[in-house]
Formats: C-alpha cells, sequence, structure tokens
C-alpha cells in the first residue's frame, strides 16, 4: 500500500548505516537508544519518534531529509 512509514524509514536507516560501515552497537552509543530498543526499530517492528530520527541523522552525518524521503515518497504515491 505505500504507506508502511517505519518500515521505509528504517530501511533507510539501514542503507546509510551499511554505506558508512556502521554497526548498530556503534550507533547505540553513538545515539544514546539501548541497543535493543534500536535493533527493533532498525527491523521496523516500531516506530522511530521524531527526536530519535534527528538524533541518529546526526549520528549518521545525514540529513533527516534523507532519512524520510523515501516514506515520503511512498506516502505521496498512494
Amino acid at each position: 500500500m505505500g504507506r508502511d512509514v517505519k518500515a521505509s524509514v528504517a530501511a533507510e536507516v539501514r542503507a546509510v548505516m551499511g554505506r558508512k560501515q556502521i554497526s548498530g552497537a556503534d550507533l547505540s552509543d553513538s545515539t544514546g537508544i539501548a541497543r535493543s530498543t534500536l535493533a527493533r526499530k532498525i527491523n521496523g517492528r516500531v516506530g522511530f519518534t521524531v527526536d530519535e530520527i534527528f538524533t541518529i541523522a546526526s549520528a549518521l552525518e545525514v540529513s533527516v531529509v534523507d532519512l524520510v524521503s523515501p516514506a515520503a515518497s511512498q506516502w505521496s504515491a498512494a
């Protein structure tokens, strides 16, 4: 349906992590988000809060737009 925002944002976070070779443990350490919580979020089981998206974008050195654009595109296309 194109409206699974949490899965789309999670996929983009995983993609950026892969490109930058950042592990979940490293991202957890740099964001202060517990490893188990972060794992649930980057696997798309639990959505990110707005604050978490900003924190993760900063830690990954990308813009928030980079993380949410794919989800926004899916939303507007639906």
